[in-house]
């Protein structure tokens, strides 16, 4: 929250449609308009203890859709975007620091499954 002064700003002025953010420090409690004002929606999986989560910040120019059906039990965000009515699947991940490997086995788990039966239109 102690950047979020900075990133409207950044956005704008870097003419960016799609930014990824990892170790958010963001809880439930943080609304997403307190994070970029209008003209972006905000998709976040937030931690929910101390430290991590992820966010995408899109473009409202840009339709987007979180795909909780392609997420799995990881610091891991899907958004679905809709580019010249072609959908493109963008992915936002952390993998916390430590010895255990299980974040990772959660991400291959999450690219299995949007690799099973991918809309036509995903490239």
């Amino acid at each position: 929250m102690n950047k979020s002064f900075d990133l409207q700003p950044y956005l704008q002025s870097n003419s960016l449609d799609v930014l990824a953010v990892t170790e958010t420090f963001l809880s439930a409690e943080i609304l997403d308009g307190e994070i970029v004002g209008s003209g972006y929606t905000v998709h976040r999986r937030d931690r929910n203890w101390h430290g991590g989560g992820v966010m995408l910040i899109v473009h409202d120019s840009i339709p987007s859709t979180r795909r909780l059906d392609v997420e799995t039990e990881c610091e891991l965000l899907w958004v679905e975007l809709t580019l010249n009515s072609t959908n493109l699947l963008v992915g936002v991940f952390y993998n916390p620091p430590g010895p255990t490997s299980g974040p990772l086995t959660h991400l291959r788990n999450s690219l299995a499954i949007t690799s099973q039966s991918p809309p036509q239109s995903y490239y």
